[in-house]
């Protein structure tokens, strides 16, 4: 595949395109857009080549067929060599995040994993040159607790990461800024998005949110929007330096609370079960694909490569367990996260 889309994420990783389908380039060049940038000196690749196919046509030699909430349906092939993973895959225009989501995305985490940078589930913002990391299980408020900081803490806090980071050596952390997913609770959180929303993205916000509710959590369908377009007035930031991770949970308080946790086996466990998870689909699907040249332990390898890279890094990095408390009041919210996570930061800089 010599033409198509280029995205060089930090000189560590990169993802080629083809497809003679616009909506997924269109789809790349808005989910990627802060990576376009060649990629010839790379070592580690994604390359994906992309065929629409009308929903009932024959599945050709090889490939192998997978439907997903009962809208996305595709076939596809993949094979892995040293540092490059070659995805084909053909199927509906539904189809076209979720391949993203299910093949590509885990793809690159699995090859940045041998140049000892992980690939962390979570969301970051950085104040000052230096990154915080929410992370936790879905729907413990990734995304919701970044956007509380940018909307009450001024243009000084910039997005680093929606959804995963890169997380390297020496307390460096890159960002890997995709497009914000937003989900219909995010409006009660931060009611002033609904300014940036036009009718047709409120509409569709609402009826997946009601959609996701009748299905009891089963069917999620976010929609996609910019930094740009979200926070327009905030910077992103794509390099920072790691002063301390978050492990998000939900609990019945009053108040905001931070409070440290222990980094022990159980919080490595925690984390990993947490980001392998996230890849579960990724993992069925090459359970069931043909001739992928995997060897017959990648999953156990991966997952200790992981396990090495969580120990390494964050071995000496303050872990806190924040707490977000289930009140009405989000402005309370919104001032006292500002005001615990500034004074984290504060003394992050007092002790280094």
């Amino acid at each position: 595949m010599s033409r198509g889309l280029d995205f060089n994420f930090h000189n560590l990783i990169g993802v080629h395109v083809e497809s003679q389908d616009p909506k997924m380039n269109d789809f790349y060049l808005q989910e990627f857009r802060n990576a376009v940038g060649r990629m010839e000196l790379l070592t580690s690749e994604v390359r994906l080549r992309w065929d629409r196919r009308a929903t009932f046509e024959r599945i050709p030699a090889g490939y192998q067929f997978h439907t997903h909430k009962m809208l996305a349906r595709w076939a596809y092939r993949i094979s892995f060599n040293q540092g490059c993973v070659e995805i084909h895959a053909m199927g509906n225009e539904v189809a076209i995040p979720m391949v993203h989501h299910m093949l590509v995305h885990p793809a690159m985490r699995y090859l940045s994993s041998f140049s000892d940078v992980l690939m962390l589930h979570g969301s970051a913002v950085v104040k000052n040159g230096r990154s915080l990391i929410f992370t936790g299980k879905g729907g413990t408020g990734k995304t919701t607790t970044s956007s509380l900081l940018l909307q009450y803490g001024g243009p000084e806090w910039r997005l680093h990461a929606d959804d995963y980071l890169f997380l390297g050596p020496k307390f460096q952390t890159m960002g890997y800024l995709t497009r914000s997913h937003l989900y219909l609770d995010i409006l009660r959180w931060i009611p002033e998005l609904k300014k940036v929303l036009t009718p047709w993205e409120r509409l569709k916000l609402e009826f997946f949110g009601r959609l996701r509710s009748l299905s009891g959590d089963g069917l999620k369908w976010p929609i996609r929007l910019s930094i740009d377009r979200l926070w327009p007035n905030h910077n992103w930031a794509a390099t920072a330096e790691l002063s301390a991770v978050l492990l998000l949970r939900r609990a019945g308080i009053e108040e905001t609370s931070l409070t440290p946790i222990e980094f022990d086996g159980e919080f490595i466990e925690e984390i990993l079960e947490m980001n392998f998870t996230e890849a579960r689909h990724f993992c069925a699907l090459l359970e069931r694909a043909v001739e992928t040249g995997l060897p017959e332990d990648w999953l156990l390898d991966w997952r200790r490569r992981e396990k090495r890279l969580l120990q390494e890094n964050l071995s000496s990095v303050p872990i806190y367990c924040l707490n977000l408390p289930l009140t009405s009041d989000v402005d309370q919210i919104g001032l006292e996260l500002v005001d615990h996570l500034t004074q984290l930061l504060e003394r992050g800089d007092e002790s280094s």
